[in-house]
């Protein structure tokens, strides 16, 4: 079993000689079905552009597919052994346990190769390399075998220029820390895992807003039916008569809820009838309590030593 590291497509191989991909969107059924070889497959490995897949069988075979469209086989080699182990380094360089050798093939997707770049002996022909791992940003490969652990040096299989922000091989705790919680919070959702990523990355949904809520609300609907369909067992005589009797007290329930219901209404609308009231009193109390006489009184008040024209002239 492997990863799709551009796609996060879970790769595995099985003793019927079939390739499968899962993803979370299609559950308990893969998304593609290969036959790869006509016996057991040993190991699989995907590259890091994840564009070719490489499998070796019990039939003595090693080759190499294109996960790109079509799925095809790209080449074949035949191996001296059976191959139990892969690995593929970051720069593009695969390893292959044979027995006691481990070969080292580089290009092996882009060119058909007539020979492998490395070779390594064991000195004991009864080592046998069970498991192989290339270090990242590092030139080694490290080979796990049934008498322990070796590392050997492989040229030009490490990535030189790393970037820090992605994978940086010399952070400290606090770093490595600060990354962790950065990684959990951009976390993508599982609906973004894809067999081909380029359509959800690179495209523009160019659709309009309400046809993809409508999309989202039926989706939810579906689940929602899914989870409630459930089948109906069938009720004998004693269970029918249960089954009445609590629907008859329910519907007595709910007829004591609804006279209860009006009753309160009745209540809340004659309360509110009541407060309409009060404030209505309460402004003319205000206004009462405003009023002052005396001004009324003061301006309604003639002066006295006010005297009118008539009374002027017959003075005069």
């Amino acid at each position: 079993m492997t990863q799709n590291i551009q796609n996060s497509v879970i790769t595995t191989g099985h003793s019927n000689g079939t390739i499968n991909m899962w993803t979370p969107n299609y559950g308990s059924e893969p998304v593609i079905k290969l036959l790869a070889h006509p016996t057991t497959i040993n190991n699989i490995c995907i590259d890091y552009t994840g564009t070719y897949l490489t499998s070796v069988g019990t039939d003595k075979k090693m080759r190499v597919w294109d996960l790109r469209n079509t799925y095809n086989q790209v080449f074949e080699y035949f191996t001296p052994q059976q191959a139990q182990s892969l690995s593929i380094s970051q720069k593009g360089l695969l390893a292959v346990g044979v027995g006691s050798v481990v070969e080292v093939w580089k290009d092996h997707c882009k060119i058909k190769q007539q020979k492998p770049y490395l070779k390594h002996h064991f000195i004991n022909k009864q080592t046998y390399a069970n498991d192989l791992k290339f270090i990242n940003f590092e030139d080694f490969l490290g080979i796990g075998t049934n008498m322990g652990y070796t590392q050997i040096v492989i040229p030009g299989s490490g990535e030189a220029n790393f970037d820090t922000f992605e994978a940086n091989p010399f952070e400290t705790k606090k770093q490595k820390r600060n990354s962790e919680i950065h990684k959990l919070l951009e976390k993508i959702p599982y609906t973004m895992i894809n067999l081909h990523s380029e359509a959800l990355v690179n495209s523009i949904d160019t659709r309009s807003k309400d046809v993809i809520d409508k999309e989202k609300q039926n989706e939810i609907k579906l689940r929602a039916e899914q989870i409630i369909k459930k089948e109906k067992k069938k009720m004998r005589l004693k269970h029918k008569e249960r089954h009445n009797e609590i629907i008859n007290n329910f519907d007595k329930q709910q007829q004591k809820r609804n006279k209860l219901r009006n009753i309160m209404e009745q209540n809340y609308e004659k309360i509110k009838n009541d407060k309409t009231v009060i404030t209505d009193n309460l402004k003319v109390l205000d206004k009462l309590n405003d009023f002052n006489p005396e001004l009324y009184l003061k301006e309604d008040a003639v002066d006295e030593s006010y005297v009118s024209d008539e009374e002027y002239e017959e003075e005069n």
